[in-house]
């Protein structure tokens, strides 16, 4: 008998072939990387990491999944990103990387996120990606870039321009869809109804929109700026080095446009041609990105200057997070007053305590009469009050001093050593 193809049969779901075999081969290597070898009672650190990296791919794989599925009825999202309040726990136990940390990520800012090593910058990035800072609406796309790429089996086999061109999940749910109403046009005698139909042309106009037809073209000339050679785009992912791998992450998570994009040392492994065509891209002369955010952890100077709109400074003596309007050479200048300004304030407010300390400890030489003892007496209480100022501002000290015994060094140039 002859069958009417239906909306409900073409409809995306979370299990079509590519975004299944995805997730089938992320679960599975994340579940090899959980079990422990025969022989051992526990997973060593390198193993236990591995497992959560594999984890974090597959939360980011289906999260980006469900955005796409809900713009359908949601639409994109358009506002800010708040996170009011949140703790950053350390990897590792012990004391909470921040605590009480607040930041509001703003459409079409790029955020340079700096800090010492060892406070916890890459954790951070970690976490928005995961979304476990703040509240992250569904339709929010986010793509993670970090400096360890780990790969399923099914990546290993594909060549950088096939990594590049399914970062689009859209693109990819969009072609599953459009072939199973092809084949039911194709099986059907009376072919689609009006709804189906009605999808089909909905299906071609928003992949012709997209530019579909050129995605091939496009991830190309992505990978060809970041330095690849035709034959390194031949080769499949498991012949290519750790820093080829890096970039091609960088490629398929700028093709892919997310709302966030998260990028850990972008600059490393990348040529001094590759790390300006990367600036030229991030900057604010591409309207691409005028309407999503970036987070960067670099220690390129030049690229975070050229790139970065706004700072997030990770303090591991207050354990807050500050966030500030301009680039980083605008965030070290305004720091290096604050540590002018914060030393001379200690250093009057000292010379007021000493002074006071020395009137009040002369005993009757200024006289022994009452009102000399209750004036002595009164300069002492004013210098306890001064002294518990003091205390209330260690914190703010060593925030400050962490900067001025150790320099946070951002260099200029492309690979950083280290």
């Amino acid at each position: 008998a002859a069958t009417t193809m239906k909306l409900e049969t073409v409809a995306p779901t979370p299990t079509t072939t590519t975004t299944k075999k995805a997730s089938k081969s992320s679960n599975k290597a994340s579940r090899n990387a959980r079990k422990p070898k025969k022989g051992k009672k526990s997973q060593t650190a390198s193993e236990r990491a591995l497992a959560e990296a594999l984890q974090l791919d597959e939360e980011l794989l289906n999260a980006r999944i469900a955005a796409v599925q809900s713009r359908t009825t949601m639409g994109s999202h358009k506002g800010a990103l708040d996170a009011p309040s949140f703790t950053l726990p350390n990897p590792g136990g012990g004391t909470p990387l921040l605590e009480d940390a607040a930041c509001t990520l703003v459409p079409g800012r790029k955020y340079g996120l700096i800090g010492r090593n060892g406070t916890g910058k890459s954790t951070l990035l970690r976490a928005f990606a995961a979304r476990r800072v703040g509240e992250v609406p569904k339709n929010v796309t986010v793509h993670y870039v970090s400096q360890e790429v780990n790969l399923t089996a099914e990546q290993a086999k594909l060549t950088p321009v096939n990594i590049v061109v399914e970062a689009d999940i859209e693109r990819t749910m969009l072609l599953e869809e459009l072939a199973v109403i092809d084949d039911a046009i194709e099986n059907s005698a009376e072919g689609l109804d009006e709804v189906g139909s009605k999808r089909h042309g909905v299906v071609l106009e928003r992949l012709q929109d997209m530019g579909s037809d050129s995605a091939v073209r496009r991830a190309t000339s992505l990978l060809e700026n970041l330095g690849f050679s035709p034959e390194l785009r031949s080769r499949p992912l498991a012949q290519l080095s750790g820093g080829w791998r890096v970039r091609t992450m960088l490629a398929a998570a700028i093709f892919a446009k997310p709302d966030l994009l998260l990028l850990d040392e972008p600059t490393n492994h990348l040529s001094i041609l590759a790390v300006l065509w990367l600036t030229r891209e991030l900057s604010n002369q591409n309207p691409v990105w005028n309407e999503r955010t970036v987070i960067i952890v670099s220690h390129d100077r030049h690229f975070m200057d050229e790139v970065c709109t706004d700072c997030l400074h990770i303090s591991g003596a207050s354990r807050q997070l500050s966030q500030t309007h301009g680039n980083y050479s605008k965030w070290a200048k305004q720091r290096k007053e604050q540590q002018i300004l914060f030393a001379k304030e200690q250093a009057s407010r000292q010379a007021e305590i000493d002074k006071l300390r020395d009137y009040a400890g002369h005993g009757f030489k200024y006289g022994g009469s009452s009102s000399q003892i209750n004036k002595m007496g009164m300069k002492a209480k004013q210098a306890d009050k001064l002294d518990e100022a003091n205390k209330e501002h260690v914190v703010e000290l060593a925030s400050l001093q962490e900067d001025i015994e150790l320099p946070i060094n951002i260099q200029s140039g492309g690979e950083q050593d280290g």
